[in-house]
């Protein structure tokens, strides 16, 4: 539930939710480019894999491509409040 996934989030230490906040943004970027359809973009299926992350960051980032809208606006919009929270 939405509620012990806003839990979750406030036991992760301050790099994991960076991270997973930058990935968020990341993954929401992707979105919106593959969304306008402009020629000069390439659609691209998922984030691509960054060597200077760990792997199961990197998978964690491709997995986010598997998430259909409705669930991952609720996911960023977790993230969100609980970055308000963290920073007031």
């Amino acid at each position: 539930s939405r509620v012990s996934i806003r839990e979750k989030l406030t036991r992760l230490t301050m790099q994991q939710f960076s991270g997973l906040s930058t990935d968020i943004y990341d993954e929401l970027m992707r979105r919106k480019n593959n969304k306008t359809g402009n020629d000069f973009f390439v659609l691209v299926p998922f984030l691509p894999i960054r060597q200077d992350f760990h792997p199961k960051r990197n998978e964690a980032r491709q997995q986010l491509a598997t998430l259909l809208n409705p669930r991952f606006k609720d996911l960023a919009t977790d993230v969100y409040f609980e970055l308000n929270r963290r920073y007031p």
